[in-house]
């Protein structure tokens, strides 16, 4: 009986893993394919590459600010509430996270208005909107799949893609309002698709009150994420720090060239990150399996192995297939895919 339960316990774990990646690839899928069509359309509608070139520093510089803004919360709020006992400990975890994510918006905010008051920085304020708008994502959908809706997670996702496409349409296409436009439509996309899913759900409504003492929830979450945040810095050094030598030695025209060929490689990271979200769940529910080392190691191999598989068919297509995607303005992106 035992043995038959426990063969039992690892098809319903490797079968909830793989139904959670499905769930997150039609979210994550259809967000990137969205952007991925509006590769061309803002390579056609932004002739100037160092314009783009400019658009894709402010955004390297928002992956930069973000983990300072939301403290790695996004992390904390899904880690805490998986494993939150009863509503009331649900309802100290949100109102911590986002009275916490309030307060370093509004210090974000003030630390602007000091720029602004000494510099000229073109489209600050657009710089400061996305990351506000890119953190509110960021926290909130992870508070929905904390709560075990992932469902609502993915529907962000879809709606921010979807209104990124709608919004582009209207303010670079119609209005021609160029890399400003491209900024606009990024900005109220993410505003549209939370606050859709919110007036649905309201988790404000059920889960947040301003009088609860969060004090102890705050320490072991902040505890559990400030260390976190070297981490993330990490990241952002190893994958968009090139882009600010770039820009410095080369100028914002060979920037924005190569912003247009690293959004390619950005499709790979999604397959790796549909992956990262569906592991992240289960590697926390089956830490305390007695067979934990053996599940993990298989699950890593098998990963490897289709990672690899998708990367030879994903080169191969790209290559015959990027004189009609890309306009030809940028189309001297190419070597930098494929050398």
């Amino acid at each position: 009986m035992a043995d038959a339960f426990s063969h039992s316990a690892k098809q319903n774990r490797s079968s909830k893993m793989m139904k959670d990646m499905g769930i997150y690839a039609i979210g994550n899928l259809g967000s990137k394919i969205i952007t991925f069509l509006m590769v061309p359309l803002y390579t056609y509608y932004v002739e100037n590459t160092a314009d783009f070139g400019y658009y894709d520093i402010c955004l390297t510089a928002v992956f930069l600010l973000m983990p300072f803004v939301t403290l790695q919360l996004r992390d904390g709020a899904f880690r805490f509430l998986l494993d939150s006992p009863n509503e009331e400990n649900r309802k100290e975890v949100v109102t911590m996270t986002y009275k916490t994510l309030g307060a370093t918006i509004l210090l974000s905010t003030i630390i602007t208005l000091g720029i602004a008051s000494f510099f000229q920085v073109r489209y600050l304020w657009y710089v400061l909107a996305l990351l506000v708008a890119m953190s509110i994502q960021e926290v909130v959908s992870q508070v929905f799949r904390g709560l075990g809706n992932n469902k609502a997670f993915i529907t962000v996702g879809i709606l921010s893609a979807f209104f990124i496409g709608l919004f582009s349409l209207v303010f670079v296409v119609w209005l021609g309002m160029g890399i400003e436009g491209v900024f606009i439509a990024n900005i109220l996309a993410r505003f549209a698709a939370v606050g859709a899913v919110e007036l649905k759900l309201r988790t404000l409504q059920r889960l947040f009150f301003v009088k609860i003492s969060v004090g102890k929830t705050a320490r072991e979450i902040l505890k559990y994420t400030l260390p976190l945040l070297p981490g993330s810095i990490c990241w952002w050094l190893t994958g968009s720090s090139d882009r600010w030598f770039i820009q410095h030695y080369l100028g914002l025209e060979v920037n924005g060239v190569y912003a247009v060929a690293i959004r390619f490689v950005s499709i790979l990271q999604t397959l790796a990150f549909i992956f990262y979200q569906a592991w992240q769940e289960t590697a926390i529910l089956q830490y305390q399996s007695p067979d934990r080392n053996r599940f993990f190691s298989q699950v890593l191999n098998n990963y490897i192995f289709i990672v690899c598989v998708l990367l030879v068919g994903f080169c191969f297509s790209l290559k015959m297939c990027y004189s009609w995607i890309v306009d030809t303005n940028y189309q001297s992106s190419l070597p930098y895919i494929f050398p």
